[in-house]
């Protein structure tokens, strides 16, 4: 294993963040080829607290410090959990990262870091018998699902999301017998 004695971590300080977290995540989204760029807006409605996630605990900043130079923050990830089918406690992962820190080989620390988290939040459930951790990715995103599968995480499901732009929807005729009433 390599030697991370340079990465070290930081939780979320506020609001001024915000930028921050856009940065890492549009320059990780162009590193992996995925044309998702987000707004300020969008990371701020996305961050935002819930019962399932509390963005003081559970965001959480990769810093690299190379040579005694100051710490460059370098990516950030997000934890929280849901309730998925049957009952099951699934606490999930997610992690943006520059690609100088992808260099550096830093996505498995983060991982096991993340996990700890995770594990912190499960202890906090107590009676929940079916429990899983669980990282996403799209399949465009080949460091970080080979990083999660380093840490013993292995693909189980897939999905495919399907989009149509709203400014291009053709008129379609209703089909027959099919009525749309005002309730």
């Amino acid at each position: 294993m390599k030697n991370f004695a340079e990465l070290t971590f930081r939780l979320f300080q506020g609001e001024s963040d915000y930028p921050l977290i856009q940065s890492i995540y549009n320059q990780s989204m162009q590193a992996d080829q995925i044309d998702d760029a987000a707004l300020l807006e969008d990371i701020k409605s996305w961050y935002a607290p819930s019962p399932r996630f509390d963005p003081w605990q559970d965001i959480l900043f990769a810093m690299w410090q190379e040579d005694g130079g100051e710490p460059r923050t370098v990516g950030f990830s997000r934890t929280r959990w849901y309730t998925g089918l049957a009952g099951a406690r699934l606490y999930v992962q997610s992690s943006f990262l520059l690609p100088e820190g992808r260099q550096r080989g830093l996505w498995p620390a983060i991982v096991t870091r993340n996990d700890v988290r995770l594990q912190e939040i499960a202890a906090s459930h107590p009676g929940i018998s079916e429990r899983y951790y669980q990282g996403w990715a799209t399949s465009k995103q080949v460091d970080w699902i080979d990083a999660l599968k380093s840490q013993g995480y292995q693909a189980v499901r897939h999905f495919n999301n399907m989009l149509h732009h709203l400014d291009a929807i053709p008129e379609r005729p209703m089909p027959a017998g099919l009525e749309v009433r005002l309730v």
